[in-house]
């Protein structure tokens, strides 16, 4: 959403959060049970650390490796509109989506647009660049109107604590956040979007934060103070892990698994 239509909320959220900054989020948490799978899925958890191994080994390779494949995807699909199949696109292309909405994409697009006019047909090169552009474009609207839904339902929660805090004081932002997290509205998503909230205020504010800054700071530092208590145990776990080379990882993780009990266990999977 852009910058004015997210300042009327902005400014409501702002305007509940005058008690916001008496006593934080920071508290001690009493760890609850999470809504976990019942079926033992220990191997796929050997599986996925596996393959959070293998990315950690060399980044700059495994980027490297990663545009050859979108290259070949983008090429791939082409070939296809090529030969008729424009109504298996939509199919086609779900299996690495994310690569189409990436900038390597544009800069992708050029070259085949100039490559295009130098083939023996230049028509049909034209056409499937032009159908894929179009599906790139209405996936990249559906995108942008689902991070607008996003935006607002995290802008919801901030405005909630804020008016909590607002109306109670700092019992009732507790009261608010132990809501939410019950809710699992204290998700990734919502980390997540706080993260990349307090780096654009960052970049807006310059040297000095603004209210709007220190409120999203407040947030995120209770909320990974709450979600924390619940996670600590795993981290831990994961940490010893992988701090042993890789060729022993993977004993070291059954054995951990192994000593845990069937809850601990699929919640360790859930953190992973």
């Amino acid at each position: 959403p852009s910058a004015r239509a997210a300042a009327p909320r902005r400014a409501a959220a702002l305007r509940a959060c005058t008690r916001l900054s008496d006593g934080g989020l920071e508290v001690d948490v009493t760890p609850s049970v999470l809504a976990l799978p019942t079926e033992d899925t220990r191997p796929a958890t050997l599986a996925l650390l596996d393959s959070i191994a293998a990315l950690l080994v060399d980044a700059d390779a495994d980027g490297k490796l990663r545009a050859i494949q979108d290259e070949q995807y983008v090429d791939a699909l082409l070939d296809a509109l090529k030969r008729g199949r424009a109504q298996e696109l939509p199919l086609l292309a779900q299996s690495r989506l994310g690569s189409l909405l990436t900038p390597r994409y544009l800069s992708l697009m050029r070259e085949r647009l100039r490559a295009a006019e130098a083939s023996t047909d230049p028509a049909a090169e034209r056409g499937a660049l032009l159908v894929l552009n179009e599906f790139v474009l209405s996936v990249a609207n559906s995108t942008q109107s689902a991070l607008g839904t996003l935006h607002s339902r995290q802008m919801d929660k901030v405005a909630a604590l804020c008016t909590a805090a607002q109306r109670g004081g700092t019992p009732a932002l507790h009261a608010a956040a132990y809501e939410l997290f019950e809710r699992g509205g204290l998700d990734a998503d919502f980390v997540n979007w706080l993260a990349l909230a307090i780096d654009a205020a960052d970049a807006a504010d310059g040297e000095l934060p603004s209210q709007w800054q220190l409120v999203l700071r407040l947030i995120r530092q209770g909320t990974h103070a709450i979600l924390q208590a619940d996670y600590t145990q795993d981290i831990e776990v994961l940490r010893h892990v992988m701090s042993i080379p890789p060729a022993g990882r993977k004993d070291l993780l059954w054995t951990s698994l192994q000593e845990m009990n069937g809850e601990s266990a699929r919640h360790f999977e859930v953190t992973l």
